[in-house]
């Protein structure tokens, strides 16, 4: 079993995440407030496997100088089907913000056991890097590449990001740029 497997269990996840969401009547409002980090001061973090999802359909995570989500545009979120399982789980409504932690606390379990389930180390760390000089170390994306195996992420030497190292199969499913091949 290897990455792409793996991504595709982790789409499977947020599947059931997003039905249980629908049966329990919370909806995102797409208002931003989820957005903010810098207002709401507090910090994203995800697995590997969240993150390689996410990089590898949007690009890189940044915060812009105001505090903002990078991937915010136009006041909506532009990597909601790839989004990682702590923006899934922030709740604006007053009414269900009791039900983040449990549901966080469940769901990371889930991707927890599928990514040793694939065979894949658990590196859970922030989204976002504080300096840019933090990016490399922090988001633990700009030196992944997945050969022609597929499975087997292996560091690589260099420093600068470029997504074009980035070689995954999207799961099915998971948004209008989803493809079956790399």
């Amino acid at each position: 079993m290897g990455l792409a497997q793996a991504l595709e269990a982790l789409a499977a996840a947020y599947r059931d995440l997003d039905g249980r969401l629908a049966t329990l009547g919370v909806e995102c409002r797409a208002c931003g407030q989820c957005c903010d980090f810098r207002r709401n001061d507090y910090r994203l973090y995800a697995s590997f496997l969240e993150r390689a999802l996410l990089v590898n359909a949007c690009g890189p995570p940044h915060l812009t100088a105001a505090g903002l989500c990078g991937y915010l545009v136009g006041g909506r979120c532009s990597a909601h089907p790839w989004r990682p399982l702590g923006c899934r789980t922030f709740f604006c409504a007053p009414e269900h913000k009791g039900r983040e932690q449990d549901l966080y606390e469940a769901f990371q379990g889930r991707i927890r056991a599928l990514t040793d389930q694939h065979g894949l180390a658990w590196d859970y760390r922030p989204l976002f890097p504080e300096t840019a000089s933090d990016r490399n170390q922090e988001t633990g994306m700009s030196n992944v590449e997945v050969g022609e195996a597929a499975g087997n992420p292996r560091l690589l030497p260099h420093s600068a990001f470029d997504t074009r190292r980035l070689i995954f199969i999207i799961p099915s499913g998971l948004g209008p740029h989803t493809s079956d091949t790399a």
